[in-house]
């Protein structure tokens, strides 16, 4: 077999199967904190290789090795990349939500339909600021 010929076998391919499960594998190691600065951690890229793991008999090509993985990463369309700050943004969103529904349970503590907020005598609020000042 010529060189280019075993070159082009051992080559990566990816189906849209296999750039989802990057892309899944990825949005769950973020959530996981496995992420540096805008990028993911070697923790992830590890998570990625397992979960596509055996996907090159499906696919053809050589495995998606790490070399190979942060290559597809890097190339993946930036609308596809908008997934990961929305992602951001809903957990901004249940963090808040759990905060409130927790104050709304708390005695002293009601909510104003019209401004949509959480409402408290100033005395109670400083009591729970004491208790929780985060």
């Amino acid at each position: 077999m010529a060189p280019t010929a075993e070159k082009e076998k051992s080559a990566t391919k990816w189906t849209t199967a296999d750039e989802a499960t990057l892309l899944l594998t990825l949005c769950n190691e973020k959530s996981n904190g496995s992420w540096g600065d805008n990028n993911p951690k070697p923790s992830a890229y590890t998570a990625c290789e397992l979960a596509l793991a055996g996907s090159e008999k499906i696919s053809g090509g050589g495995p998606k090795v790490l070399s190979a993985i942060k290559s597809r990463w890097q190339r993946v369309p930036h609308s596809f990349v908008d997934i990961f700050s929305l992602s951001d943004q809903i957990d901004q969103l249940k963090q808040e939500f759990d905060i409130v529904k927790q104050l709304r349970g708390l005695s002293g503590f009601g909510w104003d339909d019209d401004k949509k907020l959480v409402t408290a005598m100033a005395d109670v609020w400083e009591r729970y600021l004491e208790v929780s000042p985060s």
